[in-house]
Protein backbone atom coordinates (compact mmCIF):
# COMPACT_ATOMS: atom_id res chain seq x y z
CA UNK A 1 0.00 0.00 0.00
CA UNK A 2 1.30 3.63 -0.71
CA UNK A 3 -0.21 6.98 0.55
CA UNK A 4 -0.98 5.19 3.79
CA UNK A 5 -2.56 6.29 7.03
CA UNK A 6 -5.53 7.34 8.54
CA UNK A 7 -6.11 9.99 5.31
CA UNK A 8 -4.61 8.38 2.84
CA UNK A 9 -4.10 11.72 0.53
CA UNK A 10 -5.29 15.46 1.30
CA UNK A 11 -5.72 18.03 -1.61
CA UNK A 12 -4.34 21.38 -1.65
CA UNK A 13 -7.07 23.18 -0.59
CA UNK A 14 -8.34 20.19 2.00
CA UNK A 15 -7.77 20.36 6.29
CA UNK A 16 -7.83 17.57 8.42
CA UNK A 17 -8.22 18.80 12.25
CA UNK A 18 -8.57 17.59 15.63
CA UNK A 19 -8.07 14.33 15.02
CA UNK A 20 -6.37 11.54 17.28
CA UNK A 21 -4.70 7.86 15.88
CA UNK A 22 -4.12 4.68 17.73
CA UNK A 23 -3.27 1.68 17.03
CA UNK A 24 -0.66 0.79 14.53
CA UNK A 25 -0.32 1.63 10.18
CA UNK A 26 1.42 -0.59 8.43
CA UNK A 27 2.18 0.18 4.43
CA UNK A 28 4.97 0.98 2.09
CA UNK A 29 5.89 4.11 0.47
CA UNK A 30 4.42 7.30 1.98
CA UNK A 31 3.24 6.15 5.39
CA UNK A 32 1.84 8.47 7.81
CA UNK A 33 -0.56 8.51 11.54
CA UNK A 34 -2.70 10.90 10.01
CA UNK A 35 -1.99 11.21 6.28
CA UNK A 36 0.52 9.60 3.86
CA UNK A 37 0.25 12.17 1.39
CA UNK A 38 -0.31 16.02 2.42
CA UNK A 39 -0.91 18.45 0.25
CA UNK A 40 -3.21 20.64 1.89
CA UNK A 41 -3.02 21.48 5.72
CA UNK A 42 -2.86 19.69 9.27
CA UNK A 43 -3.60 21.23 12.49
CA UNK A 44 -3.92 20.63 16.18
CA UNK A 45 -3.63 16.47 15.43
CA UNK A 46 -2.27 13.89 18.02
CA UNK A 47 -0.70 10.57 16.75
CA UNK A 48 -0.15 7.87 19.10
CA UNK A 49 0.02 4.94 16.85
CA UNK A 50 3.00 2.87 15.46
CA UNK A 51 3.79 3.84 11.60
CA UNK A 52 6.16 1.46 9.54
CA UNK A 53 6.85 1.46 5.98
CA UNK A 54 9.23 1.36 3.90
CA UNK A 55 10.30 5.24 2.35
CA UNK A 56 8.68 8.48 3.42
CA UNK A 57 7.34 7.49 6.92
CA UNK A 58 6.00 9.80 9.44
CA UNK A 59 4.47 9.86 12.57
CA UNK A 60 1.84 12.73 11.19
CA UNK A 61 2.74 12.69 7.46
CA UNK A 62 4.52 10.13 4.83
CA UNK A 63 5.04 12.93 2.11
CA UNK A 64 4.65 16.64 2.88
CA UNK A 65 4.01 18.85 -0.27
CA UNK A 66 5.10 18.94 -3.59
CA UNK A 67 7.16 19.95 -5.91
CA UNK A 68 4.97 23.03 -7.03
CA UNK A 69 2.78 23.18 -4.13
CA UNK A 70 3.93 23.76 -0.53
CA UNK A 71 1.83 21.84 2.31
CA UNK A 72 1.46 22.74 6.09
CA UNK A 73 1.54 20.71 9.49
CA UNK A 74 0.79 22.97 12.39
CA UNK A 75 0.08 21.99 16.48
CA UNK A 76 0.64 18.25 15.92
CA UNK A 77 2.13 15.83 18.00
CA UNK A 78 3.45 12.13 18.09
CA UNK A 79 4.38 9.85 20.53
CA UNK A 80 3.72 6.43 18.46
CA UNK A 81 7.49 5.32 17.00
CA UNK A 82 8.43 5.57 13.50
CA UNK A 83 10.32 3.20 11.49
CA UNK A 84 11.45 3.46 7.88
CA UNK A 85 12.94 0.11 6.13
CA UNK A 86 14.21 1.06 2.87
CA UNK A 87 17.94 0.96 2.40
CA UNK A 88 18.65 2.72 -0.80
CA UNK A 89 20.00 6.04 -0.09
CA UNK A 90 17.56 8.79 -0.53
CA UNK A 91 14.10 6.59 -0.51
CA UNK A 92 14.42 5.42 3.28
CA UNK A 93 13.76 8.81 5.25
CA UNK A 94 11.74 8.46 8.66
CA UNK A 95 10.36 11.65 10.60
CA UNK A 96 8.60 11.73 13.76
CA UNK A 97 6.70 14.41 12.40
CA UNK A 98 7.04 14.44 8.24
CA UNK A 99 9.47 11.77 6.36
CA UNK A 100 10.08 13.92 3.60
CA UNK A 101 9.20 18.06 3.34
CA UNK A 102 9.38 18.94 -0.14
CA UNK A 103 8.80 22.20 -1.59
CA UNK A 104 10.81 25.43 -0.06
CA UNK A 105 7.58 26.97 1.21
CA UNK A 106 6.41 24.33 2.85
CA UNK A 107 6.27 24.58 7.01
CA UNK A 108 6.12 22.47 9.90
CA UNK A 109 5.51 24.73 13.03
CA UNK A 110 4.68 24.50 16.51
CA UNK A 111 4.86 20.31 17.14
CA UNK A 112 6.37 17.74 19.23
CA UNK A 113 8.01 14.42 18.58
CA UNK A 114 7.93 12.40 21.60
CA UNK A 115 8.30 8.93 19.58
CA UNK A 116 11.22 6.83 18.59
CA UNK A 117 12.70 7.28 15.14
CA UNK A 118 14.71 4.76 13.42
CA UNK A 119 15.50 4.55 9.28
CA UNK A 120 18.43 2.84 7.47
CA UNK A 121 19.12 5.96 5.59
CA UNK A 122 17.93 9.14 6.81
CA UNK A 123 15.61 9.15 10.34
CA UNK A 124 14.98 13.35 11.84
CA UNK A 125 13.46 13.75 15.12
CA UNK A 126 10.86 16.34 13.38
CA UNK A 127 11.76 15.66 9.59
CA UNK A 128 13.55 12.54 7.31
CA UNK A 129 14.49 15.09 4.98
CA UNK A 130 13.64 18.82 4.60
CA UNK A 131 13.61 20.94 1.71
CA UNK A 132 11.00 23.49 3.36
CA UNK A 133 10.63 24.95 7.09
CA UNK A 134 10.33 23.60 10.75
CA UNK A 135 10.13 26.09 13.31
CA UNK A 136 9.27 26.22 17.14
CA UNK A 137 9.26 22.13 16.71
CA UNK A 138 10.22 20.08 20.04
CA UNK A 139 11.09 16.24 20.64
CA UNK A 140 12.26 14.11 23.45
CA UNK A 141 16.56 13.93 23.80
CA UNK A 142 16.40 10.71 25.67
CA UNK A 143 14.12 8.52 23.02
CA UNK A 144 16.05 10.54 20.39
CA UNK A 145 19.68 10.84 21.70
CA UNK A 146 21.60 13.05 19.23
CA UNK A 147 19.50 13.27 17.11
CA UNK A 148 18.56 16.37 14.90
CA UNK A 149 15.44 18.36 13.32
CA UNK A 150 15.93 16.42 9.92
CA UNK A 151 18.62 14.88 9.17
CA UNK A 152 18.89 16.69 6.36
CA UNK A 153 17.58 19.68 5.19
CA UNK A 154 18.11 22.18 2.43
CA UNK A 155 20.68 24.86 2.34
CA UNK A 156 18.95 28.03 3.40
CA UNK A 157 16.21 26.95 5.20
CA UNK A 158 14.87 27.78 8.29
CA UNK A 159 14.96 25.05 11.40
CA UNK A 160 14.39 26.31 15.25
CA UNK A 161 13.58 23.07 16.59
CA UNK A 162 15.11 21.85 19.72
CA UNK A 163 15.51 18.78 22.09
CA UNK A 164 14.30 19.00 24.97
CA UNK A 165 14.91 17.23 28.35
CA UNK A 166 12.44 18.99 30.64
CA UNK A 167 8.66 17.90 29.05
CA UNK A 168 7.40 21.27 31.05
CA UNK A 169 9.35 23.65 29.14
CA UNK A 170 9.18 22.48 26.42
CA UNK A 171 4.63 22.45 26.70
CA UNK A 172 4.80 26.39 28.12
CA UNK A 173 7.13 27.21 24.29
CA UNK A 174 4.33 25.29 22.26
CA UNK A 175 1.34 26.67 24.58
CA UNK A 176 3.31 29.90 23.54
CA UNK A 177 3.52 29.40 19.51
CA UNK A 178 -0.01 27.51 19.36
CA UNK A 179 -1.76 30.80 18.25
CA UNK A 180 -5.69 29.64 18.04
CA UNK A 181 -4.63 25.99 17.77
CA UNK A 182 -5.56 23.48 20.67
CA UNK A 183 -3.41 23.89 24.41
CA UNK A 184 -0.73 21.28 24.93
CA UNK A 185 -0.62 19.02 28.29
CA UNK A 186 1.37 15.87 29.62
CA UNK A 187 -0.22 12.61 29.43
CA UNK A 188 0.13 9.60 31.18
CA UNK A 189 3.65 8.99 30.59
CA UNK A 190 4.70 12.86 30.67
CA UNK A 191 5.01 13.28 27.15
CA UNK A 192 3.76 16.53 25.31
CA UNK A 193 0.66 15.70 23.61
CA UNK A 194 -2.57 18.09 22.88
CA UNK A 195 -5.34 18.82 25.02
CA UNK A 196 -7.84 18.46 22.25
CA UNK A 197 -11.12 17.75 24.41
CA UNK A 198 -10.35 20.88 26.89
CA UNK A 199 -10.17 23.09 23.48
CA UNK A 200 -13.33 25.17 23.54
CA UNK A 201 -14.25 24.78 20.01
CA UNK A 202 -13.90 20.94 19.88
CA UNK A 203 -17.16 19.64 20.94
CA UNK A 204 -16.11 15.72 20.50
CA UNK A 205 -12.72 14.89 20.06
CA UNK A 206 -12.73 12.18 17.09
CA UNK A 207 -10.69 9.17 17.25
CA UNK A 208 -9.52 6.76 14.92
CA UNK A 209 -8.23 3.42 15.66
CA UNK A 210 -6.48 1.64 12.68
CA UNK A 211 -5.12 -2.14 13.12
CA UNK A 212 -4.82 -3.08 9.47
CA UNK A 213 -3.34 -1.31 6.37
CA UNK A 214 -6.45 -1.32 4.60
CA UNK A 215 -8.63 0.98 5.63
CA UNK A 216 -8.05 4.50 3.87
CA UNK A 217 -9.37 8.00 3.71
CA UNK A 218 -9.36 10.36 0.95
CA UNK A 219 -9.94 14.04 1.45
CA UNK A 220 -9.47 16.43 -1.41
CA UNK A 221 -10.85 19.83 -1.40
CA UNK A 222 -11.60 21.30 -4.56
CA UNK A 223 -14.52 23.26 -6.34
CA UNK A 224 -17.87 21.72 -6.48
CA UNK A 225 -16.34 19.08 -3.56
CA UNK A 226 -17.17 19.41 0.33
CA UNK A 227 -17.88 16.58 1.41
CA UNK A 228 -15.29 13.65 2.85
CA UNK A 229 -15.31 9.95 1.10
CA UNK A 230 -14.52 6.75 3.19
CA UNK A 231 -13.59 4.06 1.78
CA UNK A 232 -12.81 1.01 4.30
CA UNK A 233 -12.43 -2.53 4.83
CA UNK A 234 -11.72 -3.86 8.00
Amino acid sequence: MNNGGAFSYIGQTGTVKDLIIFGSITGNNNIGGIAGKNEGTIENCYNAANVIGNRYVGGIAGYLGEKNIAAFVENCSNTGNISATASKRGQGQAGGIAGYIQNSSSVISNCCNSGAVTAKTQAGAIAGYCQGTVKNCYWDMTRSAGAKAADAIAEGNDSTSFSYDSAADAINALNAGRGDGASWKLDDNENPVLDLQSDSEIDTTPKLTLDRSNATLYVNGGAGKDSVTLTAKM
